[in-house]
């Protein structure tokens, strides 16, 4: 019953994620806790739902995958083409926690990433500036990189740690994989986002030469082809319970940060996350999917 008065907004054409369908949600949980939920999360799936879609996501189908009744709570978000380690809450109270922690992650939090590139990135500290561009279509935003800083920019850190040359295997299924070349060598390196999103990796890699496999959203010339998929996975997120007084500030007392540590994590002085191997690097590049078929 729509009350008289109220707005009804009908999406006709609403965004769709059928990657959904194809993931094996049990298999990919990494952790499954009293109060929190980790996952390895697929490609092609957004974190949380859309304005047009709250079924197909990945709060919702791993809550019906573990048999919950409610969806899960987000506490960070990776982009939907980016795979990797998600922490998903199960209490209000954890989420609130792990705010805290995101709010001080210099302390507290290290994400490392894997990236997959056709030229090496440059090892070392990167600081640049990221800014919004034009928004096209129904496509996710796009964003460019400066040396300085410009209206309307946000400071960049990233660190490349490592850099090693693997073998590309079958090229993954659909368009504007051009500059995939079975048995050719790239380059997947080890980073660290030290400020904001995934997308500031995306757009980085781009400004150090060498743009995402993938990763046609940074690529001007070829704006209509979004891939669900690209070669970019949060492989290692380390949280440091091991707080120091000083550091404990931003809770509300060096008391309140032991107990939720030991309530949470159970006093370990490091807790530490990981994915599985990247997609990449399986026999098939679409081997989940042919599987699940």
């Amino acid at each position: 019953m729509v009350e008289k008065g109220s707005l009804l907004r009908i999406h006709c054409y609403p965004i769709r994620f059928p990657r959904c369908y194809q993931v094996q949600w049990k298999s990919r949980v990494i952790a499954n806790e009293e109060h929190y939920l980790v996952l390895d999360k697929p490609d092609g799936v957004p974190v949380s739902y859309t304005v047009d879609n709250r079924l197909e996501n990945c709060l919702r189908c791993t809550a019906q995958a573990i048999g919950r009744e409610e969806d899960l709570y987000i506490t960070h978000r990776l982009d939907q083409p980016t795979s990797g380690v998600l922490i998903m809450g199960k209490t209000k109270e954890f989420v609130a926690f792990f705010n805290k922690l995101l709010s001080n992650r210099a302390k507290c939090l290290e994400k490392r990433y894997r990236v997959l590139t056709k030229r090496p990135l440059p090892l070392g500290n990167h600081e640049a500036y990221i800014y919004p561009v034009e928004h096209i279509g129904r496509n996710p935003q796009r964003y460019e990189i400066s040396a300085m800083q410009v209206p309307n920019s946000k400071y960049c850190d990233l660190k490349v740690i490592s850099s090693s040359q693997i073998t590309l295997g079958s090229k993954p299924d659909g368009k504007g994989w051009d500059n995939w070349v079975e048995g050719e060598k790239a380059f997947e390196s080890t980073v660290i986002l030290g400020t904001g999103r995934t997308h500031q990796i995306r757009a980085m890699a781009k400004f150090l030469g060498s743009p995402v496999f993938g990763d046609t959203l940074q690529d001007a010339n070829n704006p209509e082809v979004v891939h669900d998929r690209i070669a970019l996975q949060a492989y290692e997120l380390r949280i440091n319970t091991n707080i120091d007084d000083e550091n404990e500030t931003f809770f509300l007392g060096s008391k309140d940060c032991s107990n939720a540590m030991e309530k949470f994590f159970g006093g370990k002085k490091e807790v530490v996350f990981r994915a599985k191997e990247p997609w990449w690097r399986q026999p098939s590049c679409d081997s989940e999917a042919k599987n699940a078929a």
